[in-house]
């Protein structure tokens, strides 16, 4: 029976490596459909190594893509890919995601540099309309019902409001437990800071699994930031004795 069992796995491995090994075009043009409305062009190579000129996911679109199976995770149980993308707005990323043998996905060790613009549509409900760039960082990220944790930093490098200038932010991403209703729920969090440009800042953005977010916290002018800075606040009411305004925004990232 042993010898069987052996058998029976290595028959299996072997059909699994000719699987991986098949072009992936291939496997594409034979798939009905893909999961979340994902558009592939000129995909080249395999299933575990290969690239694409264009993915593109409504409303956003990566270019330069390539990706290669990360071989050595599979003697940890892990399924995982490393990618990489640069697009012609000098956007990249170098992506490590995978997914354990309790089926729940990660990123691990992953960067991306991106224009703020392009996460527009995660923040629709602000009056707003910011430019600037992103630099994440991303040490882990677990996502999952049984497991929302990560620890990472992001950068908001010459952050732009209405064709002003507010400088340079620093987010700190952490996981905390909140209760609500005597029921606890794990979300990411991030502590966002000023880098002493011409706006003091302190915040705290929330974000549970299911894509609910969160942003408050209180913002103020410093003595010497230009008076058409100072008007754009009026929105958010008067200041209160400190000279601090306070705001609060929800929304929800089109996960599905």
């Amino acid at each position: 029976m042993t010898a069987i069992k052996y058998s029976l796995l290595g028959i299996s491995a072997y059909l699994l490596f000719l699987i991986w090994q098949l072009p992936i075009n291939h496997v594409l043009a034979r798939m009905p459909s893909l999961p979340v409305q994902i558009k592939i062009y000129g995909a080249q190579g395999s299933i575990i190594d290969g690239n694409a000129a264009l993915i593109e996911k409504d409303p956003w679109r990566f270019e330069k893509i390539t990706w290669s199976l990360y071989k050595w995770q599979l003697f940890k149980g892990r399924l995982e890919f490393i990618s990489l993308f640069n697009n012609l707005d000098q956007s990249t990323a170098r992506i490590r995601a995978g997914i354990n043998l309790l089926l729940r996905p990660y990123l691990s060790r992953s960067r991306a540099r991106l224009p703020l613009n392009a996460l527009e549509p995660l923040w629709r409900p602000l009056p707003i309309n910011l430019s600037g760039w992103l630099n994440i960082k991303l040490d882990y990220l677990n996502w999952s019902a049984h497991d929302l944790s990560t620890k990472g930093q992001v950068n908001i490098d010459d952050l732009m409001w209405e064709n002003n200038l507010f400088g340079n932010f620093l987010i700190n991403l952490d996981t905390a437990t909140i209760k609500n209703n005597n029921n606890s729920q794990q979300v990411i969090t991030g502590q966002i800071n000023d880098k002493n440009g011409p706006l003091q800042i302190n915040g705290e953005i929330q974000l549970d699994i299911s894509g609910n977010w969160k942003i408050n916290g209180t913002i103020m002018p410093r003595p010497d930031t230009q008076l058409n800075i100072k008007h754009l606040f009026n929105f958010l009411g008067s200041p209160n004795a400190e000279g601090r305004y306070q705001f609060a925004f929800n929304g929800r990232i089109p996960i599905k």
